[in-house]
């Protein structure tokens, strides 16, 4: 249910915006998102024409998503 809480989505938002900051700063690093970030990064992702030209004006690279976590 907390995922139909717009609190709880807009802080989603937000822990996603500072993975996004996190990732510019630390290119070469692998860094894992929350669950709530992970999600809100798929949906992003739903977009692709957005999601490129976004990851491109933050960071200056479209950014992977790599699901096989495992692999590491």
């Amino acid at each position: 249910d907390h995922y139909r809480d717009s609190e709880f989505l807009v802080d989603a938002f937000t822990r996603y915006r500072m993975y996004l900051f996190l990732k510019k700063q630390y290119k070469d690093k692998f860094l894992v998102p929350c669950y709530d970030m992970d999600l809100v990064w798929h949906t992003h992702q739903v977009s692709t024409l957005h999601y490129t030209k976004d990851m491109n004006a933050i960071l200056g690279f479209v950014l992977k998503h790599d699901d096989s976590v495992n692999d590491r």
